[in-house]
């Protein structure tokens, strides 16, 4: 019943380049603001979100860190700590 009164609009998803802009032009720097852009997926408040919050970019820095030091199943166990975010 309610989505037959409802008129749904198709909105363009914002790129990931256009939210990186929008976050340097609001004074993020600009390698913490792609990273921001790329990680929020095309939601471009989460990604303003994620620009402002002074732990992200150390747990995002973890978290790579991680995966390329990951050589076989036994290093999963010790970095399991970075996955499940209790480190940060």
């Amino acid at each position: 019943t309610i989505i037959s009164r409802v008129k749904q609009i198709e909105l363009d998803e914002i790129g990931s380049d256009d939210i990186c802009k929008m976050l340097v032009e609001s004074g993020i720097d600009k390698t913490r603001a792609e990273i921001c852009a790329d990680t929020a997926n095309g939601n471009a408040s989460y990604a303003e979100k994620l620009a402002t919050d002074e732990g992200f970019i150390d747990f995002y820095n973890q978290i790579a860190s991680a995966l390329f030091e990951i050589n076989g199943s036994r290093d999963v166990l010790k970095y399991s700590v970075y996955f499940n975010g209790k480190n940060r």
